[in-house]
Order: C-alpha cells, then structure tokens, then sequence
C-alpha cells in the first residue's frame, strides 16, 4: 500500500468521523450557506457582471463581497435581502403551503396619521378565501 493512498484512507475516516458527530441544523446551515453562494456567482456570471460591479451597486467595499463569497459569511436575510435587490432576483425562496381550510377570521387595524391627526380604521374579515386564492386579497 503506497503512503499516499494510506493517507487519503485516513483522511477519508477522519471526514466520516466528523460528519457522523456534525449535528443536522448544523449540516443544514452550511448547505444553505453554499447554496446561497453558488447560486450568486450563477447570478453575478449570468449578467457578466464582475464582483466589483455587484459591490459597487450595493455601496460594500470589493472586500466584505468577496468575504461573501467566499464561503466565509454568515448570511442574514438583510444581506441576502440587499444581493437579491441588486441582482433583482429571488435568492432565497420559502415555499408556502395552504394549511387552513376553514374559516379563519383576522382583524386589521391601520392607523394614518395626517396633520397630527390620528385616524383609526379596523375591519372583522374572513381571512380563509384570501389564503386559499392571494389575487382576491386585492380590492
């Protein structure tokens, strides 16, 4: 067995031994972190744009970007938020699921204050068929 060989097989065991005791949220966290970063170098690549011109746009020195982008950056969704505004693109995506079936009433308060004035509006809704279909929520 060459040492070379013998070396990547123990290394292989030590990677194995440290994922085994890697805990889930933490595996996960580091995904998404990857996740984030190549899908902004896909975005960066896709409009020939430079790391410059993405830090130049977002008023962040060239620096803090590439620290971004090297892997090295705990994201935040103000961050991410700021990339997706200057790549105008959705970089982080939550899927949305219809949970609520019956009927479920919401009560809305708006306040306007106009010259000093303060101005109350509230309304008692049934909020179910705007969950179940969002176009009718606009009146």
């Amino acid at each position: 067995m060459n040492i070379y060989y013998k070396y990547q097989t123990m290394k292989n065991s030590a990677v194995r031994r440290i994922l085994a005791d890697t805990p889930d949220e933490v595996r996960r966290e580091v995904r998404r972190n990857a996740d984030i970063v190549v899908r902004v170098h896909e975005l960066i690549a896709e409009r020939g744009m430079t790391q410059l011109e993405l830090a130049t746009g977002m008023g962040k020195k060239p620096s803090e970007i590439s620290k971004w982008l090297s892997g090295h950056h705990n994201f935040t969704l103000r961050s991410i938020a700021k990339l997706e505004s200057e790549l105008n693109e959705t970089i982080l995506h939550v899927p949305k699921r219809e949970r609520y079936t019956n009927s479920v009433n919401v009560s809305c308060t708006m306040t306007v204050i106009r010259n000093d004035t303060k101005i109350s509006y509230g309304q008692f809704i049934d909020a179910a068929p705007m969950l179940k279909s969002p176009e009718k929520m606009i009146a």
